[in-house]
């Protein structure tokens, strides 16, 4: 988990748990990157992807 200190406490643990909204149900996330974007509207993104290997 990477959290950018430039976002406030309480947004990180808002942002934090609309990911784990996200993951009820979820199958496999080995390996997975979930990336949250802050739109200028106040509402996020959440894009998941596979983790490229090295």
């Amino acid at each position: 988990m990477i959290i950018v200190p430039q976002v406030l406490p309480f947004l990180q643990r808002e942002l934090f748990a609309l990911i784990l909204e996200d993951l009820v149900g979820a199958e496999d996330m080995v390996n997975e990157v979930i990336e949250v974007t802050l739109d200028g509207d106040d509402s996020a993104s959440l894009t998941r992807y596979t983790l490229p290997e090295a």
